[in-house]
């Protein structure tokens, strides 16, 4: 008992460096999934101006 006492701080930051890693790689794929939506989105709007250039239609097209 006393040598886990001893050593429970260091247990605990062990810990919270691993939490803190574990959120932070979750941000980072939730920006990156993110982003990739949005430039999905971006690249159909730019499909969709090209095919109406190319048919002569220059009104867009409601949503």
């Amino acid at each position: 008992m006393k040598t886990l006492k001893k050593y429970l701080p260091y247990i605990i930051s062990i810990l919270m460096i691993v939490a803190a890693g574990i959120v932070k790689w979750q941000y980072k794929q939730s920006k990156h999934d993110s982003f990739r939506e949005q430039r999905d989105q971006s690249m159909s709007n730019l499909k969709e101006s090209l095919r109406n250039l190319g048919s002569g239609n220059t009104t867009a097209r409601a949503k």
